[in-house]
């Protein structure tokens, strides 16, 4: 199903989707942390 929002949750502040990922062996929290800041400085 594809995931569709409605204009009033099209917000900077609308904050209710949350994800969960397994890490590569190898990779640290600190590192995955590190790119996602990075992927949402670029999104932002």
């Amino acid at each position: 199903m594809p995931l569709v929002f409605q204009p009033e949750n099209m917000t900077r502040n609308f904050h209710w989707l949350g994800s969960f990922a397994k890490l590569k062996p190898g990779v640290t929290l600190a590192a995955a942390r590190q790119r996602m800041d990075a992927i949402g400085a670029r999104i932002a």
